[in-house]
C-alpha cells in the first residue's frame, strides 16, 4: 500500500481535482515557477490551508510571507479519495508548473 503521491500538473486559474487513491494527511502544493507553497493537513477544514509566499524586496534580501488561508485552498470531497487544489492567485497560476505530493 502506497502511503506517498506525487504527481506535477499546470495551474489553470480554475479549481484543480487530484486523485491519490487513498485519503491524505498532509498535502503539499509546491508552485515551482511562482516560488509559492501551500500546505493541507487533515486538521483543517475545506478551503483552507498554510500558504508561504517567496519573493525579493528593495534590498534583494529573500522575503516569505506566510499566512494561514480560509479560501481558495485545499479541499477534500466527501469520501476522502480526491482534493481540490483552490483557484488561489498565488498557487494555481495558469500555465504555472505545480508539484503535489500528498502523504497518507
Amino acid at each position: 500500500m502506497d502511503n506517498m503521491y506525487t504527481t506535477t500538473v499546470e495551474g489553470t486559474g480554475a479549481a484543480i481535482t487530484i486523485s491519490p487513491r487513498f485519503k491524505p494527511q498532509y498535502i503539499k502544493v509546491i508552485n515551482l515557477d511562482g516560488l509559492c507553497t501551500l500546505e493541507w493537513t487533515s486538521d483543517m477544514g475545506a478551503g483552507k490551508g498554510f500558504k508561504v509566499l517567496t519573493g525579493i524586496d528593495a534590498t534583494a534580501d529573500t522575503v516569505s510571507l506566510m499566512s494561514y488561508i480560509s479560501s481558495k485552498g485545499i479541499t477534500m470531497d466527501d469520501n476522502g479519495r480526491q482534493f481540490t487544489i483552490g483557484a488561489d492567485t498565488d498557487i494555481n497560476v495558469d500555465k504555472e508548473t505545480l508539484i503535489v505530493c500528498c502523504f497518507r
